[in-house]
């Protein structure tokens, strides 16, 4: 498949490397690990229709784009596309070509919105897709917190919570000291109740303190930028922003 002046073809697993080697070049700050993405593509999912491709310029690979659908229930068929290059080779053209391209074959598997994602301070990526009409539709924000500078403070608010933990019978426990049978069913119903209710700062600050005492200097989480109450903890915690991801939406 000709694309702008790249080549499409089929990803292979093998490609895997490359794309996980191509995303860490983008965004050497968010390293892209190859044995779990390679893990992921080998494990398709069973619910979804996925295509991916890879760009070639002159027999080298240099660019990546993919589409992926659910396999749909309902009238409402979003659909995700994205494409991207090594910088070596990344322009807008490109970048815009690659979209076209995967757009072109989510409509015709039946997609009536388009959504992808971006980090906000991608200024060319950005400038590519709201080009091609997609809006803003919600953030992924994301925080890193320094345990180095902050253990003081983290220590004496885990001993605060430890002391709650215990006042609730609260135990953290790897799940194979668990010995309760229920106890997937249970994890599945805690978390579902968990996406609609306020978090608490206990269990949390356990992690916390596992991460300390294995060496670990610091640690990153994302929330949904509505989430007030979990955004919260993160800034009482010491957590530091760093760039949202944004999701745009536009109609196939």
């Amino acid at each position: 498949m000709k694309v702008a002046d790249m080549t499409l073809r089929e990803a292979k697993l093998a490609d895997a490397e490359f794309v996980a080697d191509m995303e860490t070049a983008l965004r050497p700050d968010e390293p892209r690990d190859p044995v779990t993405l390679k893990n992921y593509w080998r494990n398709p999912e069973e619910n979804a229709k996925i295509e991916r491709f890879v760009g070639e310029m002159g027999g080298d690979r240099v660019g990546f784009a993919s589409q992926r659908h659910e396999l749909w229930k309902t009238p409402k068929r979003y659909g995700n596309v994205s494409g991207d290059l090594m910088p070596s080779h990344r322009t807008p053209a490109r970048v815009d070509a690659l979209f076209a391209a995967m757009e072109e074959r989510s409509r015709a598997d039946g997609t009536k919105t388009f959504t992808t994602w971006c980090w906000e301070d991608d200024n060319l990526r950005v400038g590519v897709v709201e080009a091609r009409g997609y809006v803003e539709e919600r953030r992924q924000r994301f925080w890193e917190l320094d345990l180095v500078a902050n253990r003081g403070k983290l220590e004496a608010t885990a001993a605060e919570s430890r002391a709650k933990m215990r006042e609730q019978m609260i135990s953290v426990l790897t799940i194979d000291r668990d010995s309760d049978p229920e106890k997937w069913k249970k994890l599945w119903k805690m978390s579902e109740e968990a996406i609609r209710d306020i978090p608490t700062t206990a269990p949390f600050n356990e992690t916390v303190m596992q991460a300390i005492a294995l060496g670990v200097d610091k640690v990153r989480t994302d929330n949904d930028f509505k989430n007030t109450p979990i955004l919260h903890i993160n800034e009482t915690m010491g957590y530091k922003r760093r760039a949202d991801g944004i999701q745009f939406m536009r109609n196939a």
